[in-house]
Protein backbone atom coordinates (compact mmCIF):
# COMPACT_ATOMS: atom_id res chain seq x y z
CA UNK A 1 0.00 0.00 0.00
CA UNK A 2 1.36 3.45 -0.94
CA UNK A 3 2.24 5.90 1.78
CA UNK A 4 1.12 9.55 1.37
CA UNK A 5 4.75 10.47 0.58
CA UNK A 6 4.99 7.86 -2.17
CA UNK A 7 1.71 9.06 -3.64
CA UNK A 8 2.99 12.65 -3.71
CA UNK A 9 6.22 11.49 -5.37
CA UNK A 10 4.19 9.90 -8.17
CA UNK A 11 2.49 13.26 -8.68
CA UNK A 12 5.75 15.22 -8.64
CA UNK A 13 7.68 13.09 -11.15
CA UNK A 14 5.60 14.20 -14.19
CA UNK A 15 6.16 17.80 -13.11
CA UNK A 16 9.93 17.24 -13.14
CA UNK A 17 9.74 15.52 -16.51
CA UNK A 18 7.77 18.36 -18.02
CA UNK A 19 10.34 20.81 -16.63
CA UNK A 20 13.24 19.10 -18.37
CA UNK A 21 11.29 18.94 -21.62
CA UNK A 22 10.44 22.63 -21.34
CA UNK A 23 13.77 24.14 -20.41
CA UNK A 24 16.49 21.59 -20.30
CA UNK A 25 19.03 21.81 -17.50
CA UNK A 26 19.06 25.56 -16.92
CA UNK A 27 16.25 25.47 -14.34
CA UNK A 28 16.81 21.94 -13.10
CA UNK A 29 18.56 23.05 -9.91
CA UNK A 30 15.78 25.38 -8.82
CA UNK A 31 12.97 22.99 -9.66
CA UNK A 32 14.70 19.94 -8.14
CA UNK A 33 15.32 21.96 -4.99
CA UNK A 34 11.62 22.83 -4.82
CA UNK A 35 10.60 19.21 -5.42
CA UNK A 36 13.10 17.99 -2.82
CA UNK A 37 11.70 20.46 -0.31
CA UNK A 38 8.15 19.29 -1.01
CA UNK A 39 9.13 15.63 -0.65
CA UNK A 40 10.99 16.38 2.58
CA UNK A 41 7.98 18.19 4.01
CA UNK A 42 5.71 15.33 3.01
CA UNK A 43 7.99 12.86 4.79
CA UNK A 44 8.06 15.08 7.87
CA UNK A 45 4.28 15.26 7.85
CA UNK A 46 3.96 11.48 7.56
CA UNK A 47 6.39 11.03 10.47
CA UNK A 48 4.57 13.65 12.54
CA UNK A 49 1.21 12.00 11.89
CA UNK A 50 2.63 8.63 12.92
CA UNK A 51 4.04 10.19 16.09
CA UNK A 52 0.66 11.74 16.84
CA UNK A 53 -1.03 8.35 16.41
CA UNK A 54 1.47 6.78 18.80
CA UNK A 55 0.86 9.54 21.35
CA UNK A 56 -2.89 9.05 21.09
CA UNK A 57 -2.48 5.31 21.72
CA UNK A 58 -0.24 5.99 24.70
CA UNK A 59 -2.69 8.54 26.06
CA UNK A 60 -5.49 5.97 25.77
CA UNK A 61 -3.39 3.49 27.75
CA UNK A 62 -2.52 6.07 30.37
CA UNK A 63 -6.15 7.12 30.72
CA UNK A 64 -7.10 3.47 31.26
CA UNK A 65 -4.36 3.11 33.87
CA UNK A 66 -5.61 6.28 35.55
CA UNK A 67 -9.14 4.89 35.66
CA UNK A 68 -7.84 1.64 37.19
CA UNK A 69 -5.82 3.44 39.86
CA UNK A 70 -8.72 5.78 40.60
CA UNK A 71 -11.09 2.82 40.98
CA UNK A 72 -8.60 1.01 43.22
CA UNK A 73 -8.11 4.13 45.32
CA UNK A 74 -11.83 4.73 45.75
CA UNK A 75 -12.44 1.08 46.65
CA UNK A 76 -9.56 1.10 49.11
CA UNK A 77 -10.72 4.37 50.65
CA UNK A 78 -14.23 2.97 51.15
CA UNK A 79 -12.89 -0.28 52.61
CA UNK A 80 -10.33 1.50 54.77
CA UNK A 81 -12.94 3.87 56.18
CA UNK A 82 -15.23 0.94 56.95
CA UNK A 83 -12.38 -1.07 58.45
CA UNK A 84 -11.38 1.84 60.65
CA UNK A 85 -14.94 2.14 61.91
CA UNK A 86 -15.04 -1.62 62.55
CA UNK A 87 -11.75 -1.45 64.46
CA UNK A 88 -12.94 1.53 66.50
CA UNK A 89 -16.21 -0.27 67.30
CA UNK A 90 -14.31 -3.44 68.19
CA UNK A 91 -11.92 -1.48 70.39
CA UNK A 92 -14.80 0.31 72.10
CA UNK A 93 -16.66 -2.96 72.67
CA UNK A 94 -13.54 -4.63 74.02
CA UNK A 95 -12.95 -1.75 76.45
CA UNK A 96 -16.49 -2.11 77.75
CA UNK A 97 -15.98 -5.86 78.16
CA UNK A 98 -12.75 -5.26 80.04
CA UNK A 99 -14.45 -2.71 82.29
CA UNK A 100 -17.13 -5.27 83.11
CA UNK A 101 -14.48 -7.93 83.78
CA UNK A 102 -12.70 -5.55 86.10
CA UNK A 103 -15.90 -4.79 88.00
CA UNK A 104 -16.76 -8.47 88.35
CA UNK A 105 -13.25 -9.30 89.53
CA UNK A 106 -12.58 -11.74 86.71
CA UNK A 107 -9.30 -9.90 85.82
CA UNK A 108 -6.97 -7.67 87.75
CA UNK A 109 -6.06 -4.17 86.67
CA UNK A 110 -2.61 -5.12 85.26
CA UNK A 111 -4.03 -7.80 83.00
CA UNK A 112 -6.63 -5.36 81.75
CA UNK A 113 -4.05 -2.68 81.01
CA UNK A 114 -1.87 -5.19 79.08
CA UNK A 115 -4.77 -6.42 77.00
CA UNK A 116 -5.95 -2.91 76.32
CA UNK A 117 -2.43 -1.89 75.22
CA UNK A 118 -2.24 -4.82 72.82
CA UNK A 119 -5.60 -3.84 71.38
CA UNK A 120 -4.48 -0.24 70.93
CA UNK A 121 -1.17 -1.31 69.33
CA UNK A 122 -2.95 -3.61 66.90
CA UNK A 123 -5.41 -0.84 66.06
CA UNK A 124 -2.63 1.74 65.50
CA UNK A 125 -0.58 -0.72 63.40
CA UNK A 126 -3.55 -1.43 61.20
CA UNK A 127 -4.33 2.28 60.94
CA UNK A 128 -0.71 3.07 60.01
CA UNK A 129 -0.66 0.41 57.29
CA UNK A 130 -3.93 1.70 55.96
CA UNK A 131 -2.70 5.30 55.94
CA UNK A 132 0.56 4.29 54.21
CA UNK A 133 -1.33 2.47 51.50
CA UNK A 134 -3.59 5.49 51.09
CA UNK A 135 -0.52 7.72 50.69
CA UNK A 136 1.02 5.34 48.12
CA UNK A 137 -2.17 5.21 46.10
CA UNK A 138 -2.57 8.99 46.21
CA UNK A 139 1.05 9.36 45.00
CA UNK A 140 0.37 6.94 42.13
CA UNK A 141 -2.80 8.82 41.31
CA UNK A 142 -0.98 12.17 41.27
CA UNK A 143 1.84 10.76 39.11
CA UNK A 144 -0.67 9.26 36.70
CA UNK A 145 -2.58 12.54 36.47
CA UNK A 146 0.68 14.33 35.70
CA UNK A 147 1.58 11.78 33.02
CA UNK A 148 -1.83 12.18 31.40
CA UNK A 149 -1.49 15.99 31.51
CA UNK A 150 2.00 15.75 29.93
CA UNK A 151 0.70 13.47 27.19
CA UNK A 152 -2.18 15.84 26.48
CA UNK A 153 0.29 18.74 26.17
CA UNK A 154 2.54 16.72 23.85
CA UNK A 155 -0.43 15.65 21.79
CA UNK A 156 -1.62 19.26 21.47
CA UNK A 157 1.89 20.33 20.40
CA UNK A 158 2.03 17.48 17.91
CA UNK A 159 -1.35 18.45 16.45
CA UNK A 160 -0.08 22.02 16.00
CA UNK A 161 3.12 20.77 14.37
CA UNK A 162 1.06 18.59 12.01
CA UNK A 163 -1.13 21.57 11.11
CA UNK A 164 1.93 23.75 10.45
CA UNK A 165 3.57 21.07 8.30
CA UNK A 166 0.35 20.48 6.39
CA UNK A 167 0.00 24.22 5.72
CA UNK A 168 3.64 24.52 4.62
CA UNK A 169 3.27 21.47 2.38
CA UNK A 170 0.20 22.98 0.72
CA UNK A 171 2.12 26.22 0.09
CA UNK A 172 5.10 24.32 -1.33
CA UNK A 173 2.94 22.22 -3.62
CA UNK A 174 1.16 25.40 -4.72
CA UNK A 175 4.58 26.92 -5.50
CA UNK A 176 5.44 23.89 -7.61
CA UNK A 177 2.20 24.20 -9.54
CA UNK A 178 2.77 27.93 -10.03
CA UNK A 179 6.34 27.37 -11.23
CA UNK A 180 5.12 24.75 -13.69
CA UNK A 181 2.56 27.22 -15.10
CA UNK A 182 5.23 29.93 -15.37
CA UNK A 183 7.61 27.61 -17.20
CA UNK A 184 4.94 26.37 -19.59
CA UNK A 185 3.88 29.92 -20.35
CA UNK A 186 7.47 31.10 -20.81
CA UNK A 187 8.25 28.14 -23.07
CA UNK A 188 5.18 28.79 -25.24
CA UNK A 189 5.98 32.52 -25.44
CA UNK A 190 9.54 31.70 -26.51
CA UNK A 191 8.40 29.37 -29.29
CA UNK A 192 5.71 31.76 -30.52
CA UNK A 193 8.09 34.74 -30.54
CA UNK A 194 10.77 32.81 -32.42
CA UNK A 195 8.20 31.65 -34.98
CA UNK A 196 6.57 35.09 -35.36
CA UNK A 197 9.81 37.11 -35.55
CA UNK A 198 11.89 34.74 -37.67
CA UNK A 199 12.69 37.36 -40.31
CA UNK A 200 13.82 39.95 -37.74
CA UNK A 201 15.86 37.33 -35.87
CA UNK A 202 17.55 36.18 -39.08
CA UNK A 203 18.59 39.70 -40.07
CA UNK A 204 19.94 40.41 -36.56
CA UNK A 205 17.42 43.09 -35.63
CA UNK A 206 15.97 41.03 -32.80
CA UNK A 207 17.65 38.63 -30.40
CA UNK A 208 15.68 36.25 -28.17
CA UNK A 209 17.40 34.57 -25.23
CA UNK A 210 16.43 32.47 -22.23
CA UNK A 211 18.44 32.35 -19.01
CA UNK A 212 17.02 30.28 -16.19
CA UNK A 213 13.43 31.55 -15.88
CA UNK A 214 14.07 34.80 -17.73
CA UNK A 215 12.94 35.25 -21.34
CA UNK A 216 14.38 38.31 -23.09
CA UNK A 217 13.43 39.89 -26.44
CA UNK A 218 16.17 42.35 -27.43
CA UNK A 219 15.23 44.83 -30.19
CA UNK A 220 17.75 47.28 -31.66
CA UNK A 221 16.48 50.84 -31.34
CA UNK A 222 16.74 51.73 -35.05
CA UNK A 223 13.75 49.48 -35.75
CA UNK A 224 11.57 51.12 -33.12
CA UNK A 225 12.71 54.75 -33.03
CA UNK A 226 14.29 57.40 -35.17
CA UNK A 227 17.53 58.84 -33.86
CA UNK A 228 16.96 60.95 -30.73
CA UNK A 229 13.21 60.22 -30.77
CA UNK A 230 10.87 58.38 -28.41
CA UNK A 231 8.13 58.02 -31.04
CA UNK A 232 7.67 54.48 -32.35
CA UNK A 233 8.19 54.14 -36.09
CA UNK A 234 5.68 52.37 -38.39
CA UNK A 235 8.18 49.53 -38.82
CA UNK A 236 8.52 49.36 -35.03
CA UNK A 237 4.75 49.19 -34.63
CA UNK A 238 4.67 46.21 -36.97
CA UNK A 239 7.29 44.40 -34.91
CA UNK A 240 5.57 45.25 -31.60
CA UNK A 241 2.23 44.00 -32.94
CA UNK A 242 3.84 40.62 -33.54
CA UNK A 243 5.25 40.70 -30.01
CA UNK A 244 1.94 41.77 -28.47
CA UNK A 245 0.12 38.87 -30.17
CA UNK A 246 2.20 36.59 -27.94
CA UNK A 247 2.41 38.71 -24.80
CA UNK A 248 -1.34 39.33 -24.51
CA UNK A 249 -1.73 35.71 -23.35
CA UNK A 250 0.92 36.03 -20.63
CA UNK A 251 -0.72 35.70 -17.21
CA UNK A 252 1.79 34.05 -14.87
CA UNK A 253 4.88 36.14 -15.63
CA UNK A 254 5.61 39.84 -15.29
CA UNK A 255 6.77 41.82 -18.32
CA UNK A 256 9.42 44.48 -17.93
CA UNK A 257 10.17 46.88 -20.78
CA UNK A 258 13.75 48.14 -20.50
CA UNK A 259 15.20 51.12 -22.35
CA UNK A 260 19.00 51.14 -22.93
CA UNK A 261 21.33 53.61 -24.64
CA UNK A 262 24.99 53.84 -25.56
CA UNK A 263 27.38 56.17 -23.71
CA UNK A 264 27.16 59.05 -26.20
CA UNK A 265 25.76 62.14 -24.41
CA UNK A 266 22.52 63.76 -25.60
CA UNK A 267 23.20 66.43 -28.24
CA UNK A 268 22.45 70.12 -27.59
CA UNK A 269 19.37 70.10 -29.84
CA UNK A 270 17.67 67.36 -27.81
CA UNK A 271 18.76 68.35 -24.31
CA UNK A 272 15.65 70.42 -23.71
CA UNK A 273 13.47 67.36 -24.32
CA UNK A 274 15.84 64.69 -22.98
CA UNK A 275 18.40 66.22 -20.59
CA UNK A 276 20.28 62.89 -20.44
CA UNK A 277 20.20 59.29 -21.59
CA UNK A 278 18.15 58.51 -18.49
CA UNK A 279 15.18 60.46 -19.79
CA UNK A 280 15.56 59.08 -23.33
CA UNK A 281 15.77 55.42 -22.23
CA UNK A 282 12.83 55.82 -19.85
CA UNK A 283 10.66 57.64 -22.40
CA UNK A 284 11.25 54.92 -25.01
CA UNK A 285 10.44 52.14 -22.53
CA UNK A 286 7.25 53.96 -21.52
CA UNK A 287 6.15 54.40 -25.14
CA UNK A 288 6.57 50.67 -25.77
CA UNK A 289 4.52 49.86 -22.65
CA UNK A 290 1.73 52.16 -23.80
CA UNK A 291 1.73 50.68 -27.30
CA UNK A 292 1.64 47.09 -26.00
CA UNK A 293 -1.17 48.02 -23.63
CA UNK A 294 -3.15 49.38 -26.56
CA UNK A 295 -2.63 46.00 -28.25
CA UNK A 296 -4.37 44.18 -25.34
CA UNK A 297 -1.26 43.14 -23.41
CA UNK A 298 -2.44 43.22 -19.75
CA UNK A 299 -1.14 46.54 -18.37
CA UNK A 300 -1.10 45.19 -14.82
CA UNK A 301 1.61 42.74 -15.90
CA UNK A 302 3.93 45.39 -17.33
CA UNK A 303 6.40 47.91 -15.99
CA UNK A 304 8.78 50.33 -17.72
CA UNK A 305 12.38 50.95 -16.71
CA UNK A 306 15.10 53.17 -18.12
CA UNK A 307 18.73 52.05 -17.63
CA UNK A 308 20.47 54.77 -19.63
CA UNK A 309 24.03 53.68 -20.61
CA UNK A 310 24.73 51.61 -17.53
CA UNK A 311 23.89 48.10 -18.75
CA UNK A 312 25.76 47.71 -22.03
CA UNK A 313 25.85 44.35 -23.81
CA UNK A 314 28.81 45.34 -26.00
CA UNK A 315 31.73 47.75 -25.99
CA UNK A 316 30.95 51.42 -26.65
CA UNK A 317 34.33 51.88 -28.30
CA UNK A 318 33.08 51.11 -31.82
CA UNK A 319 29.91 51.88 -33.83
CA UNK A 320 28.77 48.25 -33.90
CA UNK A 321 28.97 47.96 -30.12
CA UNK A 322 27.16 51.24 -29.56
CA UNK A 323 24.39 50.13 -31.94
CA UNK A 324 23.90 46.92 -29.93
CA UNK A 325 23.71 48.91 -26.70
CA UNK A 326 20.95 51.14 -28.08
CA UNK A 327 18.09 48.75 -27.58
CA UNK A 328 14.75 47.92 -26.04
CA UNK A 329 14.53 44.71 -24.06
CA UNK A 330 11.21 43.02 -23.30
CA UNK A 331 11.80 40.67 -20.38
CA UNK A 332 9.48 38.00 -18.98
CA UNK A 333 10.23 36.73 -15.50
CA UNK A 334 8.29 34.94 -12.73
CA UNK A 335 6.63 37.10 -10.12
CA UNK A 336 8.69 35.52 -7.33
CA UNK A 337 11.64 37.55 -8.59
CA UNK A 338 13.34 37.61 -5.16
CA UNK A 339 13.79 33.86 -5.32
CA UNK A 340 15.14 34.09 -8.86
CA UNK A 341 17.67 36.77 -7.87
CA UNK A 342 18.87 34.70 -4.93
CA UNK A 343 19.24 31.66 -7.17
CA UNK A 344 21.22 33.59 -9.78
CA UNK A 345 23.52 34.95 -7.06
CA UNK A 346 23.98 31.42 -5.73
CA UNK A 347 25.11 30.19 -9.13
Amino acid sequence: METPTQARNLILMPILLSLFLLQGCVTKGRFMSQVSETQSLAQQLDAAQQKRAELEKKLTRQNKALEDITSEYEAFKTNADQKQKDLENSLSARKKALDLALESGEKNEGELRDELRRLRDAYEDELERSNQKRIDLEAQLEAQNQEVANLKNRLAAQKQENANLRETLQVTEADLTKMKRELEESSKAHKDLVDGLKKEIDDGSIKITRLKNRLSVEIVDKILFASGSAKITPEGEGVLKKVSAVLKDVKENDIRIEGHTDNVPIGPKLMEKFPSNWELSTARATQVVRFLSDQAVPPENMLAAGFSKFRPVASNDDPEGRQRNRRIEIVLFPRDIVGIVEEIKGN
